[in-house]
């Protein structure tokens, strides 16, 4: 781990440790739809997977507040420095990613098929709206391109001004009007699941951002507040997101829980609450830095594994029912084989690097790490 510096807030292992639970969760919402049908499951089977569905859509919108939490500097140059050094290795992360998954495209679908997906209405899609399932058979990318607009607007808003307030209003304003175009109360208002228009930068990723930048900035008057006060905060604040879910999954249609809710900004709060007044959860041992290290790449890397997986296990189409042993299998799967595949990674540009120095030679490879972890 890196030395701590005058603008360098100390590690809170806790939140290392939680990236690697928050990666592991989104893991499973992929599966659905490329490797099994949940419309196949029935009984305990769909009551299980609900669960897990209903725990894992907070990991995204914990991810983005992680990654506003880290960023908060009292010292507005050191923090702007900061931004510039996230967005290099973020930017040159998303390129490598998008290069990724073209070839994994080819592998699973073809190079004509593959081509056929860079239309100008996507690829506007995709710089407007983050959306880059449509350009690149893979969704999960858009959180990498809603951070690198986050760091953009926290870089240079306060050269428009230096009240902070606004950034506050707006951002709150962006959830609202996410929630009412949401598939969890869309259906109410608009009779329609815009997804373009709420899972990115600005329903999404600024929204959560900002939370947990400010609740860097207000912790201590927060936490003054609440007191003692923090577990049973957290635990109402997962019940009533719960039941918020519940009643969403019972209604008329069904379809699997979403991140945009009117409990989850509680949740994000309740979960940075117990990070930041437990942050030494592991930190005598190596896991925290384990988590920290893996995490990124097992949230960028797992979709290339479930496409390729679905490719040769089922020939792209998810069977219409399959026991749920087997679903959970996939997913330990899955996981093992993106971590293998990561770790590997890791080495071998580690040996990469070695060499080109040994012969005096720059190379600058992305290390996802310095992007999203404090």
């Amino acid at each position: 781990m890196k030395k701590n510096t005058a603008n360098t807030p100390p590690r809170n292992t806790t939140i290392d440790t939680l990236r690697i639970i928050l990666a592991v969760l989104v893991v499973y919402i992929h599966l659905n739809n490329t490797l099994y049908n949940r419309t196949g499951l029935d009984g305990l089977s769909l009551i299980f997977d609900d669960i897990i569905m209903v725990l894992a859509r907070t990991a995204v919108p914990i991810f983005l507040a992680i990654s506003g939490y880290c960023l908060y500097r009292n010292n507005l140059k050191a923090e702007q420095a900061s931004i510039r050094r996230s967005l290099r290795h973020i930017v040159l992360l998303a390129m490598g990613s998008i290069v990724m998954y073209i070839i994994v495209g080819i592998v699973t679908n073809g190079a004509s098929a593959t081509a056929a997906r860079f239309t100008s209405s996507r690829f506007l899609s995709m710089i407007l709206f983050d959306q880059t399932s449509g350009l690149l058979g893979v969704g999960a990318l858009w959180y990498l391109l809603a951070l690198i607009a986050c760091y953009l607007i926290y870089y240079f808003y306060p050269y428009f001004t230096k009240r902070q307030k606004y950034l506050i209003t707006i951002s709150a304003l962006l959830y609202l009007w996410a929630i009412c175009i949401s598939p969890v109360y869309g259906n109410i208002i608009l009779d329609k699941e815009p997804a373009v228009l709420f899972r990115n930068y600005l329903g999404l990723g600024l929204p959560f951002f900002s939370l947990g930048y400010f609740y860097h900035k207000y912790q201590q008057r927060i936490r003054t507040t609440i007191s003692n006060q923090t577990v049973k905060f957290a635990i109402l604040s997962f019940a009533l997101y719960a039941i918020e879910q519940v009643i969403y999954l019972s209604g008329g249609h069904r379809r699997y829980p979403m991140e945009i809710s009117i409990m989850m900004p509680l949740v994000v709060v309740g979960v940075l609450m117990l990070a930041t007044q437990h942050p030494r959860l592991l930190a005598k041992t190596k896991f925290p830095a384990w988590s920290a290290k893996y995490s990124l790449y097992l949230y960028i890397g797992h979709t290339a594994v479930i496409n390729i997986l679905s490719k040769y296990l089922f020939d792209n189409e998810p069977p219409a029912s399959l026991r749920y042993y087997k679903v959970l299998l996939l997913y330990v799967a899955v996981v093992a084989i993106t971590l293998l595949a990561s770790f590997a990674y890791v080495h071998i540009k580690k040996l990469i690097v070695k060499l080109f120095a040994k012969h005096n030679i720059s190379l600058a490879i992305t290390n996802p790490n310095q992007t999203v972890k404090p």
